[in-house]
């Protein structure tokens, strides 16, 4: 099997050379070449880490049969108290899927257990012997889940940033608390946006990436779910539909660090697509101006969302008309994004690729 970039199409790697190197150079994503068919009656007759084996031996086809029922065996046997993928029922035929009896309760385990013998076998089957650095922002149970995936791997080092306040006590203590020689965890005085901009800008640092490199250690960018697409499941919201916006813009507002004037606010505003603002909630009084000046009616919906798939999670819905007050008067200064644009309110026609009628290389129109 064979991976290609979703950038690059021409560009194939095997699945140890996807997983040791994370991310395409030009930054895509490496996805299977084509979806091997299975048989799902036989699957269904095994236990959930026999299953696990065989279906991504299907895609791993450079790892070994051996190490991969070994490799899944380990991970969602014991560590999992035997209920990998448990199945509770509720009623009749009615059951709920269990997600937390990994190591950390967290979902994410699923993954982040398995990953790391993963990467020492993708590393193994290249040969390549150089320590691997991973660097990881976190709001919560990412960090802790990464942590113990990888502690104490062979040729890995992993540091976990996160906003100090930003996470519940749980989760800072499963953090701080973590063992292993090759671990570290640092509390950042922000957010989780500054933690992670801090990650994304350790990566895009050449001066960095020279002594990174000089010490013979690989890095690569991973990355995780943006707030903005949190925010998007919170609002129950597409911000791309038909005869709206087929377009988002993600950007901020001028602060401290200045924006280049051909990115402003109003001549962003210009487009009416949908805008998406981080950084922003201390700056609404000149923002609602600029999306005033640019456009955007006082009418036109927008949303603010306070701590997006946090447990804290709470959405402010307003018009830019009265983003300011609405900001203002909730005392929002942080951790919030704005989200302005038609695609906030309730007109709009139906999606032709979901449409019973709309033909397209799967499905036959119903008409």
């Amino acid at each position: 099997m064979q991976f290609f970039s979703t950038r690059d199409q021409n560009r194939k790697v095997t699945s140890s050379e996807a997983i040791a190197q994370g991310l395409s150079n030009e930054g895509g994503l490496f996805v299977p070449e084509s979806f091997p068919q299975v048989d799902v009656k036989a699957l269904c007759e095994l236990d959930y880490p026999a299953m696990a084996a065989a279906v991504i031996k299907e895609y791993l086809t450079d790892y070994s049969q051996d190490f991969l029922t070994e490799a899944t065996r380990r991970t969602y046997g014991e560590a999992f108290g035997g209920k990998a993928g448990y199945l509770a029922p509720v009623e009749g035929d009615t059951y709920a899927l269990e997600l937390w009896h990994g190591p950390t309760c967290a979902f994410k385990d699923y993954a982040l257990q398995l990953m790391p013998k993963l990467l020492v076998e993708a590393k193994k089957n290249l040969g390549r012997t150089e320590k691997t650095l991973i660097l990881v922002a976190t709001s919560g149970d990412t960090g802790k889940a990464a942590l113990d995936g990888y502690h104490d791997i062979p040729g890995v080092e992993i540091a976990v940033f996160y906003p100090t306040g930003g996470t519940s006590e749980i989760q800072r203590l499963q953090m701080a608390t973590q063992e292993g020689a090759n671990v570290a965890v640092y509390a950042v005085r922000g957010n989780f946006d500054d933690a992670q901009t801090g990650v994304k800008k350790v990566f895009g640092d050449k001066a960095i990436a020279a002594e990174l490199e000089k010490r013979n250690i690989v890095y690569d960018v991973c990355p995780g779910v943006s707030a903005f697409c949190g925010a998007a499941s919170a609002l129950r919201a597409e911000y791309t539909l038909p005869d709206v916006s087929q377009t988002v813009i993600i950007t901020r507002a001028p602060g401290r660090t200045p924006v280049p004037e051909r990115e402003s606010i109003r001549s962003l505003a210009a487009h009416q697509a949908t805008m998406v603002l981080f950084l922003s909630t201390s700056l609404t009084e000149l923002l609602q101006a600029e999306l005033l000046a640019g456009g955007y009616t006082a009418d036109t919906p927008a949303a603010v969302v306070y701590k997006a798939t946090w447990p804290e999670e709470h959405i402010f819905r307003c018009t830019v008309g009265t983003l300011h007050e609405t900001v203002t008067g909730n005392g929002l200064t942080k951790t919030s994004l704005i989200v302005v644009g038609n695609c906030l309110g309730d007109t709009y026609l139906r999606s032709l690729l979901y449409h019973p009628n709309f033909t397209t290389e799967f499905r036959k129109g119903a008409q």
